[in-house]
């Protein structure tokens, strides 16, 4: 047999039949998420909302990009007879987090953000990408033949928790619309990284003051 594309998924059905995605391995011969950690590239998550509340002056400014762009600079996994631990350092020094406001055009509001995060990729000089996307599932495998050598899109879910890629995607996710106020000044990037990451359980503003979970 002659398999030329498949993937590796990981989810369930809901009630109504409809298989719902926590993640989708583009290679299906990878059998868990700890493998995907083992890379010597950049990992890049982008997601695009639907701004809650717009802009007065602006009302053409409709959507929020956020991306978060970094790579692991050191990685030890532990497995032991019930668990897995799992340690990672972070090129925090050169690592990018971005924030971009949109207008309504034409086009897809998602696939327009991903093109920021991937200009910006290429302004860092990333020779191998892994971007991680919530939206056309069904299409990234074609999509990621448009991208450089080396780059793949991957599907992640924003309202599922079962990985430390669906983790960070929904922290970006949480923090679009509190970021791209005109207050956004106020949190700091070591601050905004803290959170995505998952080491603190708050966006802390400059003041110390807790803003979400």
């Amino acid at each position: 047999m002659d398999v030329k594309s498949a993937y590796y998924q990981l989810g369930y059905k809901n009630k109504n039949g409809k298989l719902k995605h926590n993640f989708r391995f583009p290679n299906f011969l990878i059998t868990n998420c700890i493998d995907e950690l083992k890379f010597d590239g950049h990992f890049c998550f982008v997601d695009t909302n639907r701004i809650i509340s717009p802009f007065p002056d602006r009302p053409d400014l409709v959507h929020a990009t956020a991306w978060y762009i970094f790579r692991l600079v050191k990685l030890n996994i532990n497995k032991g007879e019930t668990d897995t631990e799992i340690t990672w350092e972070v090129d925090y020094i050169n690592s990018n987090i971005g924030f971009h406001l949109n207008p309504d055009d034409e086009g897809c509001p998602e696939k327009r953000g991903w093109q920021l995060a991937i200009e910006t990729m290429k302004e860092m000089g990333v020779d191998k990408a892994k971007i991680f996307v919530d939206k056309h599932q069904n299409e990234l495998n074609e999509l990621s033949k448009e991208l450089p050598d080396s780059w793949q899109y991957f599907y992640v879910s924003s309202d599922r928790s079962g990985t430390w890629f669906n983790h960070i995607f929904r922290r970006l996710d949480n923090a679009i619309n509190i970021l791209t106020q005109p207050d956004y000044a106020e949190y700091e990037k070591v601050d905004i990284e803290k959170y995505l990451m998952g080491n603190v359980e708050h966006l802390l503003k400059r003041d110390g003051t807790h803003y979400l979970k």
